[in-house]
Formats: C-alpha cells, structure tokens, sequence
C-alpha cells in the first residue's frame, strides 16, 4: 500500500510539473532582443528598447498563472516584458513615421498575435538610428570631476571679485587673493628679479595654475 502511495504521489508531482512547464513556455518571453549592431550596420536600420506592462481581459487563465508566477520571491516580474526590436527589419510592416510609435505599435501586435496580451508601454529607454551619434553615459567619476571643476571656478571667480573689489592699501586675505586671476597672473609674470630668488622657483607652478584658471573659466 505504502508502494502504491509514493507511486502516485510522483505521477502526480510529475504531472504538476509538466503542467507548469507548459505554462511557463506559453508566457511571453522575459527578453527579446534583436542584434543591436547587425541592425544598425544597415544604413537605414533603427533600434528601440524598452519595457511594457501585459495587459489582458479579466479571469484570462494564461495570465492568472504569470501573475501567480510573478508573485514568487524569487521569480522575475513576468507581467512586465523587455523588448529590444530593430524597428526597420522586424516591424516594417507597420505604417508610422515616428519611431517611438512604431516600435510600440510593433510590440502590441506581436504581443497579441501570439499570446492574446495587451502590451502598454512602461518606459522607453531609447530609439536609436544608424546616423544617431554615439553617447557614453555619464558616471560616478565624470560627477565627481564636474563638481571638482565647478568648485575651482567658483573659487576663481570669488578670489578675482574679491580683488578688485578689496582696499589696496589694506592686507588682502590670503585665502581669498589666492584664488584670484589677476594676482595670479601678476606672479607669473614677475620676474622677481631683485626680490627673494626663492620666489621665482614658483614661476612654474604660478604658471599651471594661472593657465588651470583660465582653461576652467567658461569660454
């Protein structure tokens, strides 16, 4: 009896498993992805990426079943799809002018053709042709240079006011005159001729950081 028991305790798990297995490949895929630079050698050829929510009629078992899937911790989000499409071979047969439209229409009609699924457009991340220029995204090191860059150039612009706009028969403020243009400029070319010959050693680094304020100044 106990033989018996376990044997339709596995028919059964089997059977379940080939049951969700064939669900599984009745979704529609995660990813899709057309190759980006085969389509973009074409020199008509256009790309878009993005993700679209599935959207179907209410009590569609089909997406009861991804919903349910979906809900597992450790399962990918399978109501929400990521489709890459090269727009001009796969999606030629829809009539728009605007790329963006193109590749959404593109990505409804396949979407329902296949699986019955409406695909709402979620985010676009972008639509690129074969004569889009190339662009590399902004990261933690070029932030951190543009702050670095703003910083020096504040300092160069409140060093030079304050030196026009200070007493020249007072002591200037170290600090502030430091960063002045105009003092700069004025160390860099004094030739200290008759004065300390330990100043005209800094000529070099007067000179890098004159020529390191103008360069950080906007033209």
């Amino acid at each position: 009896m106990g033989v018996l028991w376990f044997l339709f305790v596995i028919l059964a798990a089997g059977k379940a498993l080939e049951l969700k297995n064939q669900q599984y490949h009745q979704m529609p895929q995660l990813f899709q992805l057309d190759d980006y630079e085969k389509c973009l050698a074409n020199g008509r050829g256009a790309f878009c990426l993005g993700s679209f929510n599935l959207v179907a009629p209410p009590n569609n078992r089909l997406f009861n079943v991804i919903q349910k899937i979906s809900e597992e911790r450790y399962n990918f989000n399978h109501t929400r799809i990521h489709r890459g499409y090269c727009v001009s071979s796969r999606c030629s047969d829809v009539e728009e002018v605007s790329l963006r439209r193109k590749f959404v229409k593109c990505v409804k009609n396949i979407t329902q053709t296949h699986h019955g699924f409406d695909a709402k457009l979620s985010s676009l991340d972008y639509c690129k042709t074969s004569k889009t220029p190339p662009s590399r995204p902004i990261d933690g090191l070029d932030v951190a240079f543009i702050y670095f860059s703003g910083l020096i150039l504040l300092m160069n612009v409140i060093g030079t006011i304050y030196d026009f706009a200070r007493n020249p028969d007072h002591k200037p403020n170290r600090y502030l005159i430091t960063w002045s243009l105009v003092e700069s400029w004025k160390r860099l070319a004094n030739s200290y001729e008759s004065g300390n010959p330990r100043l005209t050693s800094l000529n070099p680094i007067n000179g890098i950081k004159f020529s390191g304020s103008v360069l950080e100044w906007p033209s």
